[in-house]
């Protein structure tokens, strides 16, 4: 019976030190990516039983004061808009890309054509409640007021994003997806302008609007860049975002040991482009940005 339990003993005791070897990668991510991630780090982990993923998901200004104020170490760090990291964690994150595609969509409630609207004037649906996530705290809501200054030009109608920022309630402008998709779902909220990969993970009824106005092309780079936006985070100063294609970022860290390194080129592979691909994110050129 000794000589069981010392077996036993020294089983556990193997498997605890074989869990305590494991290399820990420590990544920041927005939420908007966190389900792709969590399916993404099993499919990684399962090839790499060496190295174990630790994901951090929060809003991307959240993070990103943690990582500009010097508060937070993270090995990886994954972005809304590529663009932010160089701005904000240029620091210690010299090698950086932009690597994947979304866009902004028109998530509803109900199908509007059941009650006689014609799809293609979606702006007439303004005229009911919408609502966005908030641009102090996630890009998707400056990449919503960027689209709406977008379709004033698109469709030569003066005025019109004044006329959306006045019928836009304040508490409509969530801070968290959960909460925005939550109330369109119990119909307390007609629209919502999210990103495609959130629609379609949460199978949500929506609307792909025009490309020139949905942030998604890179041949409309430069019609895009004719808006701009002043985002003004809670815990970072101030800037100014033009608009421009919609792409994820990733970073790593400078000096990272060789785990990091596997995890980073794992994101930046045709694997993961395929995976995200079924999730609702569009592949693209992946681009060095730093």
């Amino acid at each position: 019976m000794f000589k069981l339990k010392k077996l036993m003993g020294l089983f556990w005791l193997t498997l605890a030190c074989g869990c305590a070897r494991r290399e820990q990668v420590v990544l920041f991510c927005p939420e908007s990516l966190t389900p792709l991630l969590e399916q993404a780090t099993i499919r990684f982990e399962k090839n790499h039983p060496g190295i174990a993923v630790q994901m951090q998901s929060a809003p991307d200004f959240d993070n990103l004061a943690l990582v500009y104020e010097q508060r937070a170490h993270p090995h990886l760090l994954l972005t809304e808009d590529a663009r932010l990291i160089p701005l904000f964690a240029g620091q210690n994150f010299h090698e950086a890309y932009a690597f994947l595609g979304d866009e902004i969509v028109l998530a509803f409630h109900k199908d509007p054509s059941a009650d006689g609207h014609v799809l293609a004037n979606w702006y007439d649906f303004l005229n009911e409640s919408y609502g966005i996530l908030d641009p102090r705290r996630l890009p998707a809501g400056y990449y919503a007021h960027l689209l709406w200054k977008l379709a004033e030009v698109h469709y030569g109608f003066p005025g019109f994003y004044r006329r959306t920022l006045e019928r836009l309630s304040p508490k409509w402008i969530h801070s968290e997806q959960e909460a925005l998709i939550g109330q369109l779902r119990a119909g307390n909220l007609d629209f919502a302008f999210v990103y495609r990969s959130l629609a379609v993970q949460q199978q949500l009824a929506h609307l792909r609007l025009p490309a020139r106005i949905s942030l998604t092309e890179d041949s409309y780079d430069n019609f895009y860049g004719l808006v701009f936006y002043h985002v003004q985070p809670r815990s970072l100063r101030r800037f100014e975002v033009k608009g421009a294609p919609l792409r994820y970022g990733v970073a790593l860290r400078d000096n990272s040991a060789t785990a990091a390194q596997a995890v980073f080129r794992f994101l930046l592979s045709a694997e993961f482009q395929e995976l995200a691909q079924e999730l609702g994110y569009s592949a693209v050129r992946i681009k060095r940005i730093s």
